[in-house]
């Protein structure tokens, strides 16, 4: 329990906030933190709030429960990320790759990349590994572009900029005006694939987690050697991971 007092008493109280969800392990109600910090529910409740404007914490748009925010983990990239997530958004990310036989990962942008917030690897003994907490351009990744295609076409310029993009792999997009033309195709149907684009001879595809106003909360991805990801493969992919994104706005 903290002291209710004014002076540094902001900085103290959101300090304590902070710790005490990074405590649980997992997201935390309003009603949780209230009891944990034993302070008025109406306090706590402005606190957090900020913390959301801030970046350091987010909330969950069916739950409301609060977890690590994009700018908390860019400013502490010592976390295990791997290890935040909560245990129900974990099972069902595990039941997902088990259904699938591919790698699963559920990805968040910020800035002008996306971070493997969390991942599921499969069992197969042929299987790219990436490390939780990684993060990777957004023009050369099915979550990336996914991300990309929620927004104009004069969002996506200023953010990758008109220059020639990176290239890392021969199947890299670097001219910007055929990245423009794939996302417009992926702003239809709402499924992003790439070959081979960020790391060579592996694929990925990637449907959106979206809160109820339709809005991108993440991305949720299926990646693995290029060989095991034909047109057929995909195609059998896809519904299995818009389910699965659906029910992960049900877990935090």
């Amino acid at each position: 329990m903290i002291s209710n007092r004014s002076s540094s008493g902001t900085i103290e109280r959101a300090i304590a906030a902070l710790q005490a969800i990074l405590g649980k392990g997992k997201p935390s109600s309003l009603n949780e933190l209230t009891q944990d910090l034993g302070l008025p529910r109406p306090t706590i409740y402005r606190l957090l709030a900020t913390l959301v404007e801030l970046r350091l914490l987010e909330k969950h748009p069916t739950s409301k429960h609060y977890g690590i925010g994009r700018e908390l983990i860019n400013l502490s990239q010592k976390m295990n990320t791997g290890s935040w997530p909560s245990i129900s958004r974990h099972q069902l990310m595990e039941e997902l790759v088990e259904a699938l036989g591919e790698t699963c990962n559920y990805v968040i942008r910020t800035g002008n990349k996306v971070i493997w917030l969390d991942r599921v690897e499969t069992t197969d003994p042929v299987r790219l590994h990436i490390e939780a907490g990684l993060k990777a351009p957004l023009h050369c990744t099915a979550s990336g572009k996914l991300f990309l295609s929620y927004l104009s076409e004069a969002e996506v310029i200023k953010l990758v900029g008109e220059k020639p993009l990176e290239i890392f792999t021969k199947n890299t997009i670097s001219d910007v005006k055929k990245l423009l033309k794939q996302l417009f195709e992926i702003r239809k149907t709402r499924i992003s694939i790439e070959h081979g684009e960020f790391i060579a001879d592996t694929s990925a595809v990637a449907v959106p987690v979206e809160s109820p106003d339709g809005k991108i909360i993440a991305a949720l991805s299926a990646h693995g050697p290029s060989y095991r990801f034909k047109q057929k493969s995909i195609e059998s992919f896809i519904p299995k991971l818009r389910v699965a994104a659906k029910d992960f706005l049900c877990h935090p």
